[in-house]
């Protein structure tokens, strides 16, 4: 589920994870108390603080809280990556005991691992074996005992409910989507005529599920002053009050693209933030500095994947082709060649697939992780491209795309990505139907474009890098 409402898999979520940073936190405490117990050295740190002048003391202590906190980032970053990699924050109404002390007990080991050895790598790991088993148990007993803790006073709480007015397509469609990959006991929704759910000008807040959380009214409806003031009231008054379209954009991440009109679009446009020249220049300048650096970081890769192409296959290391850019400038676009040479040569141009057989056995590798995508930083850097947006296109696709799906164009207001939002939650696009998938996860991202966006659409495909799920 592809949820932007503050419904309760959302709030648990976040819950879970600031409950997580505390118990670190504690536990980082606690380990270096017991380090330098093991040591002898407690007291003498204390009575030493105890002895200094009132500003060498603060400035020690700022030391301190500094080395702290450099050392907490380090921990803090790698143990939420892994706990969401093993899937710690999927929530589900009815959490298994087991289950979780089990997901909870690997992601604490592989986490004090990979610290361990970036530790061990700058020749910082100044405690002892004893006391990193000591951490290590102490964290698991402090996170379980939080996650007991929190599904014991939350488990039990009332779904988020939800009273849909009139049941238009749009609002259907969410609904299944929210009801979809067993989230559905955390939501409760209620389909209600017009004339049923407005009594006398008032909304009736009970109706058969109690107060309603959320209220999603048809965005093509028309309202009668009176039922609209009644809306207005229950908005202030604490409920959440949205259309059908926003219903479902928030839902599912995309813009329902048969469903738009011309004139919602020009509504709707007011928010492009990508538009804004302040947002467009600290993207570009993101860009740059992510390029710059992955490419000296990636030189030694990059040479060996280019000697395993071409020991491994007949043809170019590189695949370059035109394609299509912002405002359909055509430019050179380069990746790493994952298909025999003249792949369509019989066939011309035809959908990539996925499981395609004209992949090499490299190729595939490479897709799978995505390193065939490492070239394209040169495109980045030479401003062809962005670390995130719609992918690019070739204009034979595109022509015939813009046939079938009047908005497609707008796809063209936007650099394309090296990765974006419709590759982190969409298919791969071998037909039509999947690619007007694609424009509706494309045309959310453009209008909805935040810096934070784009964080989560990178710690996405960083995921999708380390579990292999390319195609």
């Amino acid at each position: 589920m592809q949820s932007f409402f503050n419904t309760p898999d959302k709030k648990k979520r976040h819950q879970l994870l600031i409950g997580d940073l505390a118990g670190i936190t504690l536990n980082l405490y606690l380990t270096a108390v017991v380090s330098m117990h093991l040591e002898g050295s407690l007291g003498q740190f204390f009575s030493i603080l105890a002895n200094l002048s009132p500003f060498a003391r603060a400035m020690a202590i700022a030391d301190l809280l500094i080395f702290f906190t450099a050392i907490f980032l380090l921990f803090g970053s790698v143990h939420i990556g892994v706990y969401h990699l093993t899937g710690l924050y999927r929530i589900s109404a009815f959490p298994n005991v087991r289950k979780t002390a089990t997901r909870l007990g690997a992601a604490v080991f592989f986490s004090i691992l990979i610290v361990f050895t970036i530790l061990a790598g700058t020749s910082r790991t100044s405690f002892s074996l004893k006391v990193w088993v000591f951490h290590a148990g102490s964290l698991f007993m402090i996170l379980l005992f939080w996650r007991f803790f929190y599904f014991s006073k939350h488990s039990t709480r009332s779904p988020y409910r939800i009273c849909i007015v009139g049941g238009d397509t749009l609002s259907g469609q969410a609904r299944g989507i929210l009801s979809a990959n067993g989230n559905g006991p955390l939501f409760r929704f209620s389909v209600i005529p017009e004339e049923i759910f407005f009594s006398g000008g008032e909304v009736n807040p009970d109706m058969d599920m109690g107060r309603c959380n959320m209220i999603v009214y048809p965005f093509a409806g028309t309202f009668s002053n009176e039922r609209l003031v009644s809306l207005v009231r229950k908005k202030f008054e604490g409920v959440s009050i949205c259309d059908s379209l926003t219903f479902y954009k928030n839902s599912t991440g995309s813009f329902p693209v048969h469903a738009l009109d011309a004139r919602w679009l020009i509504n709707l446009s007011v928010s492009l933030s990508l538009m804004d020249r302040f947002q467009q220049r600290v993207k570009r300048l993101f860009d740059v500095g992510a390029a710059a650096i992955a490419i000296l970081v990636s030189l030694p890769a990059v040479a060996l994947i280019a000697a395993l192409i071409r020991c491994t296959s007949r043809g170019p290391v590189f695949y370059v082709h035109e394609r299509l850019g912002l405002h359909r400038k055509p430019f050179r676009f380069i990746k790493f060649r994952t298909m025999v040479a003249d792949a369509e040569k019989d066939t011309g141009p035809v959908w990539a697939q996925k499981n395609d057989p004209r992949v090499t056995p490299v190729g595939r590798f490479l897709r799978k992780t995505r390193l065939d995508e490492l070239p394209q930083l040169i495109n980045i850097l030479k401003g062809e491209m962005s670390i995130v947006g719609p992918r690019p296109i070739r204009k034979y696709f595109a022509d015939r795309l813009s046939e079938e799906f009047p908005y497609y164009f707008l796809r063209f207001y936007v650099k394309p990505g090296l990765t974006g939002w419709a590759q982190v939650l969409g298919g791969y696009g071998e037909t039509k139907e999947e690619q007007l998938k694609k424009l509706e996860y494309d045309l959310f991202y453009i209008h909805e474009y935040s810096l934070r966006l784009d964080a989560a659409i990178i710690f996405r495909t960083v995921l999708k890098v380390i579990n292999g799920a390319g195609q």
